[in-house]
């Protein structure tokens, strides 16, 4: 097989790793945040019901986009859990730069920090899975 197929491959396969694992990580993670202090109201529209689902439901929504990014660059640089763990965070770096340049909020600081442990959090794990399935799949690693 060509090495331009076996790389669209990893970069694909780090993608699917990249959502399923963000939905995963992000959703509990903000499930977490939201029991811890919740707030029920959508700024006079109404109530949340429970601010805990649908804290997670945003989570997961977000985890994925954001971990797709990352799965897809573990895949394409063939990274593992150490490495992947780096561009997580390198891309998490971006993130927090254009948020930061972007907000007139001096709280954006604490939120800053959440990017980068969530970036390393879904690097290390896309890193993780990805080099088991390239060992498991012998055509598909270098």
């Amino acid at each position: 097989m060509p090495k331009i197929a076996k790389l669209i491959i990893r970069t694909l396969l780090g993608l699917v790793v990249g959502i399923l694992s963000g939905a995963v990580i992000c959703g509990l993670e903000f499930a977490l945040l939201g029991a811890i202090g919740g707030n029920r109201s959508l700024g006079g529209i109404g109530t949340i019901e429970n601010s805990i689902l649908f804290s997670a439901l945003i989570g997961a929504l977000a985890g994925s986009f954001y971990a797709a990014i990352v799965g897809a660059t573990n895949g394409l640089v063939g990274a593992g859990p150490m490495r992947g763990a780096m561009v997580g965070a390198a891309i998490a770096a971006v993130v927090a730069v254009y948020l930061f340049s972007r907000s007139n909020d001096p709280g954006v600081d604490s939120a800053l920090v959440w990017i980068f442990v969530t970036g390393g959090i879904l690097g290390l794990a896309t890193g993780s899975v990805l080099a088991l399935l390239t060992k498991k799949i012998t055509w598909l690693s270098k």
